[in-house]
């Protein structure tokens, strides 16, 4: 239909200008009896009426783009419904979690659950790509190997990344090839610590529109706990810390006032 990339939201936006009801198209696997479903079969469908309408399509393309929208969302509402009423349970979240290559774990460095990672990284990171969805990186000891997929899935439609490289502990020449593509680099609790001189270096000369604060509970606590308890509320806690390593510049009230525990000062 000509919408760029990503598609879905140029076509949710054009949809709002034309009638669901102006085409016929199929609902792919809507009587499947399973939790099943797949849109090959409409997009065939609405290539197939965009040919049709010849010269007209520029005209009823707002049509189409609602018609075809009109046919996700009831396939989508009755599986989502069907899961719900199959398990019994009362809510649905569509979320999503972090990929990526973990390195770190000695038994995942060894084959085949190292090519296995590799694999299903660089499957997400395409899948990612076609919905125009962002990432949230799993980076341990693998920053090297995760930019190299995330530039070689780039290359294939060369539009920019979004997303974090959460938690990250890595270099400052790694750091800006993040940057570069389009990510934000994650810091939390690893910053409190007296011996993260390079993370502490890379929060005081980055441009704090680069950063994103994370608190990753339970597992990224600050040093002042020694245990992995980390809860949303000592976010508080971690900001000044990165505050205190920056230049004097002004700073936003809220890093400013933030509290630090007892005897952390």
């Amino acid at each position: 239909m000509g919408l760029g990339y990503p598609g879905g939201p140029a076509l949710s936006k054009l949809a709002e200008q034309g009638d669901p009801a102006a085409f016929k198209l199929p609902r792919p696997l809507l009587h499947s009896g399973n939790l099943d479903f797949s849109f090959a079969g409409l997009k065939t469908a609405v290539m197939t009426q965009a040919k049709k309408l010849g010269d007209a399509f520029e005209e009823r393309k707002a049509d189409l783009a609602a018609s075809t929208e009109a046919a996700i969302v009831e396939v989508l509402l009755k599986k989502s419904l069907t899961a719900l009423r199959d398990t019994g349970l009362k809510r649905l979240v569509v979320a999503g979690g972090e990929i990526g290559l973990d390195f770190f774990v000695p038994e995942l460095c060894q084959s085949p659950l190292r090519e296995r990672q590799t694999y299903f990284y660089l499957a997400q990171l395409r899948l990612a790509r076609k919905h125009g969805l962002p990432v949230i990186l799993h980076v341990r000891r693998s920053a090297d190997q995760l930019l190299k997929g995330l530039r070689s899935v780039a290359a294939q439609s060369g539009a920019p990344w979004q997303g974090i490289a959460h938690a990250f502990n890595g270099s400052e020449q790694q750091a800006q090839s993040f940057l570069s593509l389009g990510f934000k680099l994650g810091f939390g609790g690893a910053l409190t610590y007296e011996r993260a001189l390079q993370l502490r270096r890379l929060a005081s000369t980055l441009p704090l529109d680069a950063i994103v604060m994370e608190t990753d509970a339970p597992d990224m606590p600050p040093h002042w706990t020694r245990v992995s308890n980390t809860p949303v509320t000592r976010w508080r806690w971690v900001c000044p810390s990165t505050s205190c390593h920056r230049p004097a510049r002004p700073t936003p009230a809220g890093v400013l006032s933030a509290s630090w525990p007892p005897g952390v000062r």
